[in-house]
């Protein structure tokens, strides 16, 4: 199972992710001059980053908006970037943040947790309810894992996640529901396939 991986290679490598978020800007600049696109210097980027890291990072995050951002030659260097890291032995969490109804969110699992971008781990939206999730659940049976947004980082997120409901906030409701559909996949580390995304920023 994939968080009983990524349990492992904290435990031996460290508790460090390392986020390929990466942007044309962040570019060295002897990246910048060469005569390759956009998208292919980006992953020139990553790969460096990768193969520095790899025996230190317990995993690597790729945020999926830095590449949908320069088209399919973006698209061709998030599929590269994830396929390095993976070969190289790591764990990678795409973060792609999908919330949709059921039918959609089976194409989105479909299309992250097989194929070309073919992860570890992704990141879900689940204020929607239990069917923007559940159609993920047939992939942490074959060793998939997902982070569900409960509390995230940014200012307005108080707008909705800390309003009061009977006592609780909402997203400590939300973390309930997160931690109950949970409970089928706790693997052999204690963790469960479905993890929480707790932003820090306004802790």
């Amino acid at each position: 199972m994939s968080m009983d991986r990524l349990y492992d290679a904290v435990k031996h490598k460290g508790p460090v992710c390392v986020g390929l978020d990466t942007q044309y800007e962040f570019l060295p600049e002897f990246l910048k001059a060469r005569d390759i696109t956009q998208a292919e210097k980006l992953f020139e980027f990553n790969r460096r980053v990768i193969d520095t890291c790899k025996d230190l990072a317990g995993c690597f995050k790729v945020q999926v908006a830095c590449y949908e951002a320069l088209g399919l030659n973006g698209m061709q260097a998030f599929a590269k970037t994830i396929q390095h890291a993976r070969k190289a032995g790591s764990i990678v969490i795409s973060d792609v943040k999908r919330g949709d109804i059921s039918s959609t969110a089976a194409l989105y699992a479909k299309g992250h947790f097989t194929g070309d971008f073919e992860t570890d781990i992704i990141t879900v939206n689940a204020y929607m309810g239990e069917d923007a999730v559940s159609p993920y659940y047939p992939y942490l049976k074959t060793g998939k894992a997902l982070f569900v947004l409960v509390k995230t980082s940014n200012p307005s997120s108080r707008d909705f996640q800390d309003l009061s409901m009977g006592g609780s906030t909402l997203y400590q409701l939300v973390a309930k529901k997160v931690s109950s559909w949970g409970e089928p996949f706790i693997g052999s580390s204690g963790f469960s396939a479905i993890g929480a995304v707790i932003g820090l920023t306004y802790a």
